[in-house]
């Protein structure tokens, strides 16, 4: 298991398990978290869970963080899926559309299913 200041990281099965560990992802945290994703996606074949049950805030540049690793694992040919966003979190992505683009599983073995 690998850990930042933001995120711990782990390998399961066919994915990285990326969980968040603040509460907050905005200017300060959105690049720490992309920067450890990035890396987790090479040695993963680009296949991400991101478990995002402890964020409680997601700012401008948290959502496009969430957008460009989303990119990045579909242009390796692999997925980002995401789960344990909270109910106001959830309304967020959709308001700002971003359901449609996203990965959203309802938990990890959803999430790690749909790398299969």
């Amino acid at each position: 298991m690998s850990t930042a200041s933001f995120i711990e990281i782990r390998t399961a099965g066919p994915a990285s398990v990326a969980r968040i560990t603040c509460p907050s992802i905005g200017q300060r945290e959105a690049p720490i978290i992309e920067e450890a994703l990035k890396g987790a996606a090479k040695s993963s074949r680009f296949n991400i869970v991101l478990d995002m049950t402890t964020v409680t805030v997601l700012g401008s540049l948290g959502l496009g963080m969430l957008v460009t690793i989303t990119k990045e694992c579909r242009d390796g040919g692999g997925r980002l899926a995401i789960f344990g966003l909270s109910s106001s979190l959830q309304d967020l992505v959709k308001l700002t559309r971003l359901d449609k683009f996203l990965l959203i599983a309802k938990d990890e073995a959803a999430a790690l299913a749909a790398m299969r």
